[in-house]
């Protein structure tokens, strides 16, 4: 019925331009969203699933904007046009297609013709753009790099479907064409879109996204190019298109891997929304963050080779068409075929292809050289003592390294918790003799830069360990600056253990108590922060916390990692003033693996002095409550990453005169 109407309203628009020099945009505008709707509502069932949803969501909110371009038709042009008809007959049309289940069965023929009728419907928005001549300059330049963009897109569809229908269907079997199938649907449902959104925004004026939709359409004609491309190499040797341009190793389009992005969000999106969390899902989770991972916009990447790049990229956009295959058309008809044999073995293929991926950019990445930066001194030895504790507790929590890619990383995986491990125990002796040093004699032979340097080295370390936990240039840390890191702290130690070694043998009246190479939560930390420009500062925290209001408060420490926070807020907690002021002191590590009832356990420990014994939370908050009560003290979190310790501490803080201060991680 809607058909039909679309076909009676183009014949009158037709015979009303036909009639007269009339030159009426808006029966342009009217015709161009009219035959849209026509290819819309002939192949619709060509459409994926929720590409069919969203269109459909489009295809009512343009129906809507209609009579606004209807009144803009001049009266004279309206006679027997019943706008209000063909308006109820679409959006009845729509509405029902929302509610429909799917159930498209892949017909080859019929995606021919809907690619045939697309590529009818991007000559329209050509045609159309090509006679706005009159508009202001820079909507001018907008319209024609969009139209540059647009044409290239016209013509790889139409090589594309030239292939398709006459090189493949027919002489490849249908099972070995789904993938390929997906991909064409994919493209050509975005294609669709694009048609109708050229519509609304030039209804509207608003040509702010036109430039990046051709963009993205080109992307996705590349990853139908790499699947058509695998099969004319294997089921299609013979053909003289095997050797076409268009399949030949090429300059990817700009802003390819940006767009891979996005279009690795939304199908991730999409997995969380629809689909059950089984092996197989698992499976396609892992290799989708890999993916992120590789191609996260803000990661610089100034120090990867171009043509390695584009080689790469290829290998991510083919598997990228993979994991769109299996979302698109595999997790469905396993939902409702119960069919689970396909999907597995597919999702495994994909997880080795990406396996094969990582170790290329393994290689790749390990033969990088990294140079550590030269951050500035502005902690002494306690930092060294938060780095050992955190790389403690990570490695007795199986979270500790825990991210969503870390499945994929295999050996690397071993690598990386056996980095971590060496790097505390590395540290940790490091710390010991330096703090052995300091003991017995300040002028030892044992420069001060190389403390200085091992301080900076553990600054850099505490930033990839950081970085790789939030999954920011995962890469590069895991590969390439951390080993490198520990390198150079592994012969920095070498170095002052021989030196050291060989200055107590010839001085044996140096007697040095054995060091802890880790200190445990419950010591207080040592005053021995170097720290420069921070007097100022420092000065106006301890007047705040001594002479500020009786009243609960929170004084917050941030800023980017290396920046001192932590030797900051040590420096205060050890000031003599700050000490005899308060009468309870405490300090405790949250950590990004935060656990409510040890922080309440450590808190209760330093305050009191006494063990718990197993009380339950409520009952060990109000213990240490009434033992606050009438008394300063002063609370220290330090490596927060939340709020949440600060929440839970609220509970039991309700008494007076005292300050706490949060030691922020920062994410920037």
């Amino acid at each position: 019925m809607a058909e039909n109407e679309i076909e009676e309203m183009l014949d009158h628009l037709r015979r009303i331009k036909s009639g007269g020099d009339l030159d009426i945009e808006q029966i342009k505008i009217l015709e161009m969203m009219l035959r849209v709707f026509r290819t819309f509502i002939k192949y619709h069932h060509v459409l994926l699933p929720d590409l069919l949803v969203e269109l459909t969501k489009k295809a009512k909110s343009t129906v809507r904007m209609l009579p606004w371009v209807f009144d803009e038709i001049p009266d004279e042009c309206k006679t027997n046009l019943n706008l209000e008809r063909l308006e109820t007959h679409l959006l009845e049309f729509f509405e029902g297609n929302t509610s429909s289940s799917y159930s498209y069965e892949s017909n080859d023929v019929d995606l021919s013709k809907y690619m045939d009728c697309l590529g009818k419907n991007l000559n329209d928005v050509l045609m159309f753009l090509l006679e706005r001549g009159s508009d202001p300059l820079e909507e001018n330049f907008t319209i024609h790099r969009f139209i540059k963009k647009l044409k290239i897109v016209q013509k790889k569809m139409r090589f594309l479907r030239y292939l398709y229908a006459t090189e493949i269907i027919g002489y490849v079997n249908q099972e070995k064409l789904e993938c390929l199938e997906t991909r064409i649907q994919f493209m050509a449902n975005n294609v669709e879109h694009l048609c109708l959104a050229v519509a609304d925004e030039f209804i509207t004026y608003e040509y702010d996204n036109l430039n990046y939709k051709p963009s993205y359409l080109l992307s996705l004609i590349v990853l139908v190019e790499l699947e058509m491309k695998k099969i004319f190499l294997s089921e299609l040797k013979a053909s003289k298109f095997t050797q076409s341009t268009t399949f030949k190793d090429k300059k990817l389009p700009k802003g390819f891997s940006h767009h891979l992005h996005s279009l690795l969000m939304y199908l991730r999106n999409k997995k969380l929304e629809n689909f059950p969390n089984n092996v197989s899902a698992q499976n396609i989770d892992v290799v989708i963050e890999f993916l992120l991972g590789f191609l996260d916009p803000n990661v610089p990447n100034h120090v990867i080779n171009g043509s390695w790049l584009n080689e790469v990229l290829v290998k991510v956009g083919d598997i990228a068409g993979d994991v769109l295959y299996v979302i698109q058309k595999l997790l469905p008809s396993s939902i409702n075929k119960d069919d689970t044999n396909k999907i597995s073995l597919c999702s495994i293929q994909i997880l080795e292809k990406t396996k094969d991926l990582k170790a290329q950019v393994e290689t790749y990445y390990r033969s990088l050289k990294f140079t550590p930066s030269q951050f500035p001194t502005s902690g002494g030895l306690s930092f060294l003592d938060s780095l050992l504790r955190k790389l403690n507790e990570m490695s007795k929590s199986k979270s500790g390294l825990d991210f969503p890619m870390k499945p994929l990383l295999g050996n690397s995986e071993k690598d990386l918790s056996s980095l971590t491990s060496i790097l505390e125990k590395e540290l940790s002796s490091l710390s010991s003799i330096f703090r052995d040093v300091a003991k017995v004699h300040h002028e030892h032979k044992i420069p001060k830069d190389l403390q200085r340097r091992t301080i900076n080295l553990a600054y850099e370390a505490e930033v990839a360990i950081d970085s790789i936990l939030a999954q920011y240039n995962v890469f590069w840390h895991i590969f390439c600056s951390l080993p490198t890191i520990l390198k150079e702290i592994k012969q920095i130690n070498a170095e002052v253990t021989e030196m050291w070694s060989v200055d107590v043998a010839l001085k044996a009246h140096y007697v040095v108590a054995p060091s802890k190479h880790l200190p445990t939560r419950h010591s207080n930390p040592v005053n021995d922060e170097e720290i420069v420009g921070f007097d100022i500062t420092t000065e106006k925290l301890i007047q705040y916390l001594t002479r500020g209001t009786s009243e609960l408060d929170v004084i917050p420490i941030v800023g980017m990692g290396g920046q001192g926070k932590t030797t900051c807020a040590r420096k205060l907690y050890n000031t003599d003033i700050i000490v005899s002021w308060f009468d309870v002191r405490a300090w405790c590590i949250v950590s990004q693996t935060y656990n409510r009832r040890e922080l309440l356990q450590d808190i209760f420990s330093q305050v009191t002095g006494c063990e718990d014994k197993g009380d339950k939370d409520d009952v060990l908050a109000d213990m240490l409550r009434k033992h606050l009560i009438g008394k300063r003290y002063l609370i220290v979190l330090d490596d927060m990453w939340d709020c949440m310790a600060w929440d839970d501490g609220r509970m039991w803080s309700k008494v007076a005169a005292r300050r706490i201060v949060k030691v922020a991680k920062s994410n920037f």
